[in-house]
């Protein structure tokens, strides 16, 4: 699927654009999600992967993010944490950069800590999910591609579970897990 949209030069997807470094997807609370793709060019983000349709829809509109802070230099990682919106950037001779998009709240109470492990990782055919600090059953995971495709779901009978992955090629994918009012990503790395 061809999600380049406004990195490309032309409107079909073609032409000469920055190189794409790194990507990451962050997983919001709202249940969407926010896409970062680091280029030759700087960081660029989106809050929607949309296909080239016929040289008629320019696809994905993707935001240079903090030009006057980061600029158009080479972005060689992204990284970003679900739990509290955390976006790290590490550039090529620019430094790193971080920044948390999602509002911080407090409050005096402590609170349940709530873990998801994926183990092992890198994986080769079936990882194990463990879920401590609460009662997970009923929890339902799944497991996108880096192009943000659902590609395996199912739910939890209890505060443990697999995912089998034989049928998938190696690469990248992002987990996701959400159980009621809570909810955990990240990512699996299949060899």
């Amino acid at each position: 699927m061809k999600v380049a949209g406004n990195l490309e030069a032309g409107i079909s997807g073609t032409g000469s654009g920055p190189s794409v470094r790194a990507v990451s997807i962050l997983p919001l609370p709202d249940g969407k999600r926010k896409y970062y793709c680091g280029t030759s060019l700087g960081l660029y983000s989106a809050d929607t992967l949309l296909m080239h349709v016929n040289n008629q829809q320019p696809g994905t509109q993707w935001m240079l993010e903090a030009p006057d802070v980061i600029g158009r230099v080479v972005v060689e990682a992204v990284e970003t944490r679900a739990s509290d919106g955390l976006v790290i950037v590490g550039t090529h001779a620019n430094g790193l950069y971080s920044s948390n998009i999602l509002p911080v709240t407090g409050n005096k109470e402590p609170q349940n800590t709530i873990q998801v492990q994926c183990r092992p990782n890198p994986v080769r055919d079936v990882a194990t999910v463990q879920i401590t600090g609460v009662q997970a059953g009923g929890a339902i995971w799944r497991l996108f591609d880096l192009q943000g495709k659902l590609l395996l779901q199912n739910t939890l009978q209890g505060n443990n579970g697999q995912i089998n992955m034989q049928a998938l090629p190696p690469g990248i994918y992002v987990y996701d897990i959400r159980g009621k009012g809570w909810k955990r990503s990240g990512k699996l790395v299949k060899t």
